[in-house]
């Protein structure tokens, strides 16, 4: 008998903490990529073109989520699935590229009414290509996941990333306009196509065997991820309807960059605990240890990023990009602070769906769309662009009780072991703001001193002080406990050696 089958508990926790180092290394080494694409795009192009594009992205994105039926997710979570479901599930995909293709052909028109912008529409044909290239990627790629083998999925992301990377910034160089971003995607779709291939043995053929099977999961996966999309767009939807691709791309570069230091923590975790929670949905108890072990250290990582994000915000943009983006900061520093909350509570969609409540999940996630419809209309019309990142602030917390609330209804965990998890956090950021916000008034006037003295001070503060809340507390197993034993255990690695 292997190692593995004596401990299994023991291999699947360091599967599951394997992979999630691995998909945090490759969204934050995607991420950087990112960044630094978008500091050298910032200051190639205008507010105009990201706008434009963001536009069309809307469109794209609402079209393909109307037959996104979370094939990739029904692979994953059932144990079973063999060749005939691998299949089908590329069938199914090619359908749905040929499916937005069409639709995206004969809304193109529409699009470019409700924006305003008659240059939607081209935007969006050329779009369609890269659609029916990614329909056509190789699905076998979905087993890294599956297989728990995070390296090869980190070594897949971050060829993608460089590819699209080096597209896109080369184009930007060339045309100096948006349609560098559109012609950069196109290609590093095509480019991206030819690599699943080559990265994976598998190679599918048309059927639709399992189709029954596949859609009996998927059909309330559908709904899930029309309103995940309904919520992460309905603020950019009520933006780019005010016609004005400039406002459009202010708007949608303040929301990527303030969401840098939770969504590159929350993806990658979702993407490597959701297998993992599939194999443990058969033993509750280990289940719920593992939910509340990521929570913790989700709200232990993000919080005091997002809050540090939002006390930098004023220093940052004009070093990072430009004098020209300087309408960004207070709705970066808004709309970090909602990531950091959201992020906290991403993990329980996950144990949902692995608790197979999907159709309540459903549910909540279209009851925070109508709230956040009806505070984005209301703040956008009250206050402007500044109106629209309060309200998704406002909203945000109401959703964090009421899925914690469902969690605890529909699992044995309870409200006090949620808690747990998330106060120290949360009042050992409160420190780390009324610390930065003091250090401010005296702060260097060089904005580059000034933020590397505010990280480091804000660093220091925060983790002595959940370092000091976790000793007051009786020192209870969790986040500060197990990086501690990290910390304790890569000393003495270091001592030996």
């Amino acid at each position: 008998m292997t190692d593995k089958q004596h401990h299994p508990v023991r291999s699947l926790r360091r599967a599951l903490i394997g992979g999630t180092i691995w998909m945090v290394a490759a969204r934050w080494g995607g991420r950087l990529i990112g960044m630094v694409s978008t500091i050298i795009l910032a200051r190639l192009l205008v507010p105009e073109d990201f706008g434009l594009v963001a536009m069309a992205m809307i469109v794209v994105g609402l079209v393909e989520v109307l037959f996104a039926y979370g094939v990739d997710t029904a692979l994953i979570q059932n144990p079973r699935a063999g060749k005939d479901h691998f299949d089908t599930a590329w069938t199914i995909r090619i359908i749905q590229g040929g499916l937005v293709t069409g639709l995206l052909f004969l809304v193109a028109p529409l699009a470019s009414a409700y924006f305003k912008e008659p240059r939607v529409a081209d935007v969006l044909r050329v779009l369609c290509v890269a659609i029916v290239v990614n329909s056509v990627s190789n699905v076998g790629v979905i087993q890294f996941r599956k297989d728990l083998n995070f390296s090869k999925e980190f070594q897949f992301a971050m060829i993608g990333r460089v590819i699209n990377f080096v597209a896109t910034i080369g184009m930007a160089f060339a045309l100096r306009n948006f349609w560098a971003l559109v012609l950069g995607q196109l290609i590093g779709s095509v480019l991206g196509c030819i690599q699943t291939y080559v990265m994976h043995p598998y190679r599918p053929r048309l059927s639709m065997k399992a189709a029954r099977e596949i859609w009996s999961f998927s059909q309330w996966m559908l709904l899930v991820n029309i309103s995940n999309y309904a919520l992460g767009k309905v603020d950019e939807i009520v933006v780019g309807g005010q016609g004005n691709g400039t406002i459009m791309g202010i708007y949608s570069v303040s929301s990527e960059v303030a969401e840098l230091p939770t969504t590159e923590l929350a993806f990658p975790l979702a993407r490597a605990l959701l297998p993992g929670y599939a194999l443990l949905k058969d033993d509750p108890g280990r289940l719920n240890q593992a939910f509340l072990n990521v929570l913790g250290f989700v709200s232990t990582v993000t919080v005091p990023a997002a809050l540090g994000l939002a006390m930098l915000a004023e220093p940052l943009v004009p070093i990072l990009l430009g004098n020209k983006w300087i309408e960004t900061i207070p709705l970066i520093q808004c709309l970090a602070i909602f990531g950091a909350i959201r992020t906290v509570y991403g993990g329980a969609g996950n144990l949902l769906v692995v608790l197979g409540r999907t159709k309540l999940l459903a549910a909540l996630t279209w009851f925070q769309v109508a709230l956040t419809i009806g505070a984005t209309l209301a703040g956008i019309h009250a206050f402007g662009l500044i109106g629209v990142a309060l309200a998704k602030l406002a909203v945000v917390p109401v959703f964090f009780l009421v899925l914690f609330y469902t969690v605890v209804r529909v699992s044995s965990i309870t409200r006090r072991e949620i808690g747990a998890r998330i106060w120290r956090p949360s009042v050992a950021g409160l420190a780390m703001v009324v610390t930065l916000e003091c250090f401010a008034r005296v702060a260097p006037s060089n904005p580059l001193s000034a933020i590397a003295v505010s990280t480091v001070i804000g660093a220091l503060v925060y983790s002595a002080a959940i370092l000091l809340l976790w000793q007051s507390s009786g020192r209870p197993a969790g986040t500060e406990s197990f990086l501690l034993d990290v910390a304790a255990q890569r000393l003495k690695r270091g001592a030996r050696s």
